[in-house]
């Protein structure tokens, strides 16, 4: 399924999903981290999405997300079409690189 408004991840086969929420300093950080731990993992630019929670309010409407939106910086892998190895990245300053580790783990496995 392709992307669309009603679902903005629909056309996205497999990958990393950063919600980034610009006003959130946690959300902004975690990016920041995370971007640089893609970049030092090789994982190829297609697998990596990074979507605008202001720019796309549909994103809280997928009910595999519900509730788990806050503008921490929350990041999720898809595989085969489907969301799963949902992560929050920035709440807890002391840990991103424990949870970036985690999602870059799961993904190559």
């Amino acid at each position: 399924m392709p992307n669309s408004p009603a679902n903005p991840v629909g056309g996205i086969r497999r990958g990393i999903v950063f919600l980034h929420a610009r006003w959130s300093g946690p959300s902004v950080v975690a990016l920041s981290r995370l971007r640089g731990a893609v970049a030092a993992a090789a994982i190829r630019p297609d697998e990596f999405h990074v979507i605008d929670l202001d720019e796309t309010p549909a994103i809280y409407d997928l009910p595999e997300l519900s509730r788990l939106i806050h503008g921490w910086g929350e990041a999720f892998l898809i595989r085969n079409g489907t969301i799963s190895g949902f992560r929050v990245l920035g709440r807890d300053k002391h840990k991103p690189d424990e949870q970036i580790q985690a999602l870059l783990d799961e993904i190559r496995g």
